[in-house]
């Protein structure tokens, strides 16, 4: 389990953070392999597992939690005042792509192609 500081909006310059919750299984990954990513739907996350897809293309597996569920909530919980600041499917993108940028970084030997799938709205 890993978290990210984010912006509760970005379109404000706030400087209001929290926290992003993502996991990463790295069992499988070799150095060229690249990131496959699931982006959380309206649930909380359990973990980053590998399909079998993954593990033959040698990659770094992430599990994004959505904002606004499981354990990625603002400070003070799900107010209005949160919700009306943050609660944006553009706002959910950003997040997940700071955590691939988390990620690039963390695993500099990855091909750093990323392979996206999802749950609810976040697959389509």
């Amino acid at each position: 389990e890993r978290r990210l500081d984010v912006p509760l909006s970005y379109d404000q310059q706030s400087g209001d953070t929290f926290q992003i919750r993502y996991f990463v299984e790295d069992s499988f990954f070799a150095a060229g392999g690249p990131i496959f990513l699931i982006m959380g739907g309206e649930g909380t996350a359990g973990g980053a597992g590998c399909s079998d897809a993954a593990v033959n293309h040698s990659a770094v597996c992430v599990a994004v939690e959505h904002r606004f569920y499981g354990e990625s909530v603002p400070q003070g919980g799900l107010t209005n005042a949160a919700l009306r600041a943050g609660l944006y499917t553009e706002f959910n993108l950003a997040d997940t792509s700071a955590v691939v940028d988390a990620v690039r970084a963390a695993y500099p030997t990855s091909s750093g192609d990323v392979v996206a799938n999802g749950g609810g709205y976040s697959r389509a």
